[in-house]
């Protein structure tokens, strides 16, 4: 709309209404397969943090019960050190790398050396990034075949 001005194509009109008219299953798919993800990845050894709303070890958990429906579908999680980050999503294979949030598909990203690059170090200190921290985007496949793939990959760190 920047450069086309205020009135959308009709086409895009189009999409956008019949991408609504399933919203609210998508996202259900979306807050199941983050909060099953989410409980898997905090119980796992190798996975230092997990941070979620949903789970019960979140700081705000209780603030955010009396919000929310569900919790989202972005899980951000940390390793125990960087050498163990740049083997884990080298080992991913289902889950693909890159940085969106709310598709279809799965996507994770390492974010201290993607979105987090050109951030400074006093900077990444003051919003608690670390440099071991994922941001995972929840997508709408079998949330199984995820936690699959994960396990195989922190298996193998």
């Amino acid at each position: 709309l920047e450069t086309q001005g205020a009135v959308m194509h009709p086409f895009s009109a189009w999409l956008i209404l019949r991408g609504c008219r399933t919203l609210s299953l998508r996202m259900e798919r979306h807050c199941s397969n983050a909060l099953k993800i989410a409980n898997y990845l905090d119980s796992h050894p190798k996975v230092a943090k997990v941070i979620y709303p949903g789970l019960k070890s979140h700081p705000n958990h209780e603030i955010a019960k009396k919000q929310m429906k569900a919790f989202g579908g972005m899980i951000g999680f940390e390793l125990e050190s960087v050498e163990k980050c740049y083997k884990f999503i080298d080992l991913l294979k289902l889950i693909k790398v890159g940085v969106s949030l709310g598709d279809t598909t799965s996507l994770i990203e390492y974010t201290s050396v993607m979105t987090g690059i050109d951030l400074a170090s006093w900077e990444k200190r003051r919003m608690n990034m670390s440099d071991t921290h994922f941001r995972f985007s929840i997508g709408l496949e079998d949330p199984d075949d995820l936690i699959s793939d994960l396990e195989q990959a922190l298996r193998n760190i």
